[in-house]
């Protein structure tokens, strides 16, 4: 259904449909030259006309949210997504890794083992929330380290965590309802991948830990079924609740069942290098002397920022992602399944894909089911891709050989038999701007010309580019002047400030740019790293791994006269 198909409100809105009452009325000769005006008859023709309208509109909202393609309330986008198949996420913690750092007295020596169990918090010691708490994180899973006996002190070893409070619950299975439980009314986190190795939910029914699904009919084959699983949602009233199947297994009436969860501030639980430095007592186990290290003898801290926060899909977000389930049939035939696939991991935040059909349009069977990928992750750094320093500028280097073949096995049950798959590093390309302002009145330059340049941020933000993007200098502009365009924690208010915005310069100082060659194929536009830089108004192209950045920090504002 179209929108053209579905009703208007305003074709029979209050004011028509009281026109049509009374342009009906006149054809009768009682009422032709009746005077409406303060009459009874009035009252009556208002009435109707208003519960027309009325009714107009909500068979008309109706109508709109029959589809998800037009569909604009939360609980029905849900609804019709989780018909095709797409579970919307709730909160997403932002996640990361610290070091655990031994001191030569902690009571711990070469040759023993030590873990970290799951469910421990550690804290900040100064990043809070939007409330003004302190920021919790905690380790979901079980680490075990063995120390060589070469070892030297202090020992340092890594531990994956996510933000949250820990928080457990006990049921029985007298509490499922429908095969549901559900969950107290808190932001638990949802985990935005549930094929990494940092799981953001346990659930022990007994004294065994059940295992988490994707969906309940993925995994069954005919042949090896897994019984003891159950799967974890946020529904249409944004609760949270734990499902089984009947398919499965599902916990006896006197069975217990134990929840472990993290309470999520989502968006806001992002911490800077160094800030997560506090364990709780007894932290560190040692499984030889069978007691905790004392914890004074422990260092905590992380040695990157951490990533991965989200707040609950908006109604966008789920019709695209659920757009995009459809068409894959969690089978990656086409770039966008592969797209879909790899940006729905919370460490990767824009992929490309790409194939003979791009690099040689004409056909070659050199590139015959070769799929070429490229990422944008969370975080640049050992562990996913390394990067190094050139002419100044953060430039990737190579994938991580673990990352790698992680994200292999991840795409390895929605392959074609057939795919070759590799990846390519993606080839960052710094743009910065030199652009001319003339301010209103009433407006400080200093502050609109703040507020244009954290829109420009705002849109080179990683989330909001893609790769084979094109940067035009034109929708730059639209983009800025636009105020409905705002992010979730800022305004830009200063925005209306703005009487004129004209782009002077575009400065590309790490490739060259040039015109597309004649042939008007792959590659369109060269990658060779130049000495100087072209400010040349025009559009840019990039090329299939190409990925544009801002480099702010030269970006410069001139006030118009």
């Amino acid at each position: 259904m179209t929108n053209a198909l579905i009703p208007t409100y305003l074709d029979v809105d209050f004011a028509t449909m009281k026109a049509r009452l009374q342009d009906l009325l006149a054809a009768n000769a009682t009422f032709k030259d009746y005077n409406y005006e303060g009459s009874n008859i009035t009252i009556l023709i208002e009435l109707v006309a208003y519960l027309t309208a009325m009714t107009t509109y909500y068979g008309n909202k109706i109508a709109q949210n029959q589809y998800i393609d037009t569909a604009e309330l939360y609980e029905t986008v849900h609804m019709l997504a989780r018909q095709r198949g797409y579970n919307p996420k709730g909160y997403i913690s932002s996640a990361g890794t610290i070091t655990v750092s031994l001191d030569s007295s902690a009571g711990v020596s070469a040759g023993d083992s030590v873990k970290v169990p799951a469910w421990k918090q550690v804290d900040c010691s100064v990043e809070t929330d939007n409330d003004g708490n302190l920021l919790r994180f905690a380790t979901t899973t079980e680490t075990t380290e063995s120390i060589p006996l070469t070892a030297s002190f202090p020992y340092v070893f890594n531990v994956d965590v996510r933000q949250g409070t820990v928080v457990t619950y006990t049921y029985t299975g007298a509490d499922i309802i429908d095969n549901k439980i559900y969950l107290p009314n808190y932001n638990f986190d949802y985990d935005g991948d549930l094929e990494d190795q940092s799981p953001s939910i346990e659930l022990v029914v007994g004294d065994v830990e059940w295992t988490r699904l994707p969906d309940f009919y993925n995994t069954i084959d005919g042949l090896d079924i897994l019984d003891t699983g159950y799967m974890f949602k946020y529904d249409k009233y944004q609760r949270y609740y734990i499902e089984f199947s009947s398919l499965r297994t599902v916990p006896e009436a006197t069975d217990v069942i134990t929840v472990s969860l993290l309470k999520s501030v989502g968006v806001g639980g992002n911490v800077g290098t160094g800030n997560i430095d506090t364990p709780e007592d007894e932290f560190v186990y040692n499984t030889r002397t069978l007691a905790y290290l004392d914890n004074e003898y422990i260092t905590i801290t992380n040695p990157t920022a951490t990533s991965g926060e989200a707040n609950p899909e908006v109604i966008d977000d789920i019709k695209e992602s659920s757009m995009a389930i459809t068409h894959s049939q969690y089978r990656n035939v086409t770039k966008n399944d592969y797209i879909s696939h790899l940006e729905s991991r919370e460490d990767v935040i824009v992929a490309n894909v790409w194939g003979e059909q791009e690099i040689s349009p004409s056909g070659s069977f050199e590139e015959y089911n070769k799929v070429y990928i490229s990422l944008i992750p969370y975080e640049f750094r050992t562990g996913t891709i390394s990067t190094v320093t050139s002419s100044g500028y953060e430039v990737a280097s190579a994938y991580d050989v673990d990352w790698k073949s992680e994200l292999a096995i991840y795409l390895e049950p929605y392959k074609m038999i057939s795919a070759w798959e590799e990846f390519i590093v993606p080839d960052l390309v710094y743009f910065s701007y030199v652009i001319g302002i003339k301010v209103k009145r009433t407006y400080d330059f200093g502050a609109v010309a703040a507020d244009v340049l954290n829109k420009l941020i705002y849109y080179f933000r990683a989330a909001n580019r893609s790769f084979n993007d094109t940067i035009s200098f034109t929708d730059i502009i639209d983009y800025i002047m636009d105020t409905s365009y705002v992010s979730t924690v800022d305004n830009f208010t200063n925005i209306s400030g703005v009487q004129t915005l004209v782009i002077r310069e575009i400065n590309v100082y790490t490739h060259e740019v040039v015109e597309p060659n004649v042939l008007n194929v792959y590659p369109q536009y060269t990658t060779a790293s130049t000495a100087g830089y072209d400010n040349t108004l025009r559009h840019i192209k990039l090329g299939h791994n190409q990925f544009p950045i801002l480099d702010y920090t030269i970006c410069t504002f001139v006030e118009e006269t």
